[in-house]
């Protein structure tokens, strides 16, 4: 027992008995991270627990300028030592799950290598968050499929980390001699500035303003304004109702936390959500007060190991859903409990003796872990570990995506993917109608493009001329929303103007969605809208139906079949065959087609072809052409 307390429970201790211990920080910290954790969980009270990320950038921002502040005169040296310190803190912990992750991709999920090799190279390089902005996207592996998705917070932070020292120095080199008085002034200058980029991007492009450093140093700098203020305004903690405030800051984050309304789907909800959380966070930890619930030991406990706990928690999450977590309720709570354990040990034997780690072996890890990552990103890798007989498993997740989707989906023609702008000319000069033969309009989302090569195909079989006119996260409806500007242009463009103006030359409308990301309300909405304008305009409409989707990319369940015997059915996801059943039964139920589970009855199992379905969502050609005898018989011999 004393080697089990010495191993894990010694530290924390430790550093409770420091005489300069902020209860208050670790109780915000312990806060987010429980939060953070629930909420990847899906529990129903922690739809917001994203906000815990929010809690973690101004604690951590106060206490960077807390330790750069103390330096007094600012230069090279001291510039090198913080970021000495920062890696000495950082690197060891990030490094072991990092290495760890890595081998259990190889040893258990071979087929993820290409993927994971990529994500792991920017999360050394400390750029991940960038990454996944620029490759967000419908045809990039599902983000709950990626181990390291986590790691874009910690790619923001040692971001900030290495411009906040330049910023003191400059502080330094112009006003020496008021360094802490102009500290103040200065940092909520570069507070507003940042946060009114964060606005203006969250207006243009929300998923810049999601990742990147511009839009997100304000949280930063406001725990750094929130030190500037403390220093030199103490007696803001002392005033009568300096009590009152914090517990009351203390509830408005616990109630943005916890609230059952997900801040997101309000107007303007989510940044008004995240404004409150660092304004309350960064006047608590102005306040400095330690009152007794401050003290609450699984708290603080959960706040020592916050940062192995966070590398930790979502790795194992994501290994659950490839062992089927979504039908085998306990495999989540045992990971919960792994990473928690994991986490304590990796605080206890790196985090906790980071000033007497050897370095030299660290170097040696990050260079052999950077190298099999580069070289994983090979098709020389792929061709070494897997059999030939396997070859069309890795083919279809690694290759198919960014070869073979753009020509199925109808980039840059008929297709407008997530972020790109829309012009009218463009639409205007893909869509050839025909004189001499029916018009048939395919609209819709992804959903709809990824048939629009199967369906063509059949059109010119039938002496039909297919039009396409589809884009990422949009549905095809009159008054339809989008969170990408390009989409809900075009979406809003081709109701108001393409199509009434081209009615009579539209034989047929073809309309398919994802119908499972809308709620039941907002599917009813939309249908009934777009029933009655097509109505209006004496166009008749066909739907294609609900596809299934699972849980982990098809191909990985396949290898895993073959692996290990697990079934299928087993990574199903049940939302969809509940919406199909809707559906089937709703006001389009004598237009609707029902494709569910149908697209892989020709070839479930294909040897020597391309897998019916690429990733967890989107039917590859062999899915839809699989389909076209129904759509042959549902569409084009129904024709009018």
């Amino acid at each position: 027992m004393i080697a089990v307390y010495d191993l894990v429970l010694k530290p924390v201790n430790q550093d409770m008995d420091k005489m300069d211990f902020r209860f208050d920080i670790a109780f915000l910290r312990g806060m987010a991270i429980i939060a953070v954790v629930l909420y990847h969980l899906h529990l129903p009270y922690f739809k917001n627990g994203y906000l815990g990320v929010d809690i973690f950038f101004v604690i951590s921002g106060y206490l960077m300028c807390n330790i750069l502040s103390k330096e007094g005169k600012i230069g090279r040296s001291e510039i090198l030592e913080f970021y000495i310190r920062r890696a000495r803190r950082l690197i060891p912990a990030l490094l072991l799950m990092l290495t760890i992750v890595f081998l259990l991709v190889v040893l258990l999920l071979p087929s993820k290598i290409y993927d994971h090799s990529r994500f792991s190279i920017v999360s050394i390089l400390q750029v991940s968050n960038m990454y996944y902005y620029l490759v967000d996207d419908y045809f990039q592996p599902s983000s709950r499929l990626n181990f390291l998705l986590h790691t874009w917070t910690l790619s923001l932070e040692w971001q900030f980390y290495a411009l906040l020292p330049w910023i003191y120095f400059l502080l330094y080199r112009f006003f020496p001699s008021a360094l802490h008085r102009r500290s103040v002034s200065f940092m909520a200058l570069l507070t507003l500035a940042s946060f009114l980029i964060y606005i203006i991007f969250s207006e243009i492009d929300a998923s810049l303003a999601f990742y990147s450093l511009p839009s997100r140093a304000w949280e930063f700098l406001a725990g750094g304004t929130a030190m500037a203020v403390a220093d030199r305004a103490r007696p803001i903690r002392s005033g009568p109702g300096r009590r009152s405030i914090s517990i009351l800051l203390t509830l408005v984050l616990l109630f943005l936390l916890l609230c059952p309304i997900e801040w997101s789907n309000l107007p303007y909800g989510r940044p008004l959500a995240t404004f409150l959380t660092v304004t309350a966070t960064s006047i608590i930890l102005t306040l400095n007060l330690h009152f007794s619930f401050f003290r609450f030991g699984p708290v603080i406990w959960t706040s020592s190991i916050s940062y192995s706990l966070y590398l930790w928690h979502w790795p194992l999450f994501v290994l659950g859903r490839f062992l089927g977590s979504g039908t085998t309720w306990w495999i989540i709570p045992l990971l919960l409990l792994m990473a928690i354990f994991i986490a304590q040990i990796s605080y206890a034997q790196l985090e906790s003796r980071r000033d007497s780690i050897n370095w030299k072996p660290v170097l040696g890890v990050i260079i052999l872990l950077s190298s099999l990552s580069v070289l994983g990103t090979t098709d020389s890798i792929r061709k070494s570990i897997f059999p030939d007989q396997k070859d069309n498993i890795t083919r279809s997740i690694q290759e198919y995506p960014r070869r073979m989707a753009p020509i199925q989906y109808g980039f840059g023609q008929g297709h407008l993917r997530s972020k790109e702008d829309f012009f009218p000319e463009q639409v205007l000069s893909g869509l050839k109608f025909s004189d001499s033969l029916p018009n048939f309009l395919l609209l819709g989302d992804c959903y709809a493009a990824m048939f629009s090569t199967s369906l063509r195909e059949i059109a010119r079989s039938e002496g039909v001329n297919l039009l396409q006119a589809t884009c990422d996260h949009t549905f095809p409806a009159p008054h339809s929303t989008s969170p990408f500007s390009g989409p809900a242009n075009k979406m809003s463009f081709l109701f108001r103007q393409l199509i009434p103006l081209n009615a009579t030359r539209i034989d047929m409308v073809i309309i398919g969605a994802n119908y499972s990301g809308y709620t039941k309300r907002q599917i009813l909405e939309y249908l009934s809208s777009t029933e009655e304008f097509f109505k209006d305009h004496g166009i008749p409409v066909k739907y294609i139906g609900q596809t299934e989707g699972y849980s982990i990319e098809f191909p990985i369940i396949q290898d895993l079949h073959e692996r290990f015997g697990m079934a299928h059915e087993r990574f199903l996801e049940n939302k969809r065959k509940i919406v199909n059943e809707f559906l089937r039964n709703s006001q389009i139920s004598d237009r609707y087609i029902d494709v569910y589970l149908k697209a892989s009855s020709r070839e479930r199992l294909p040897r020597n072809s391309l897998m019916y379905m690429y990733d967890s969502e989107h039917l590859s050609l062999v899915g839809t052409d699989n389909l076209s005898g129904i759509l042959r018989r549902n569409i084009f011999a129904e024709r009018p």
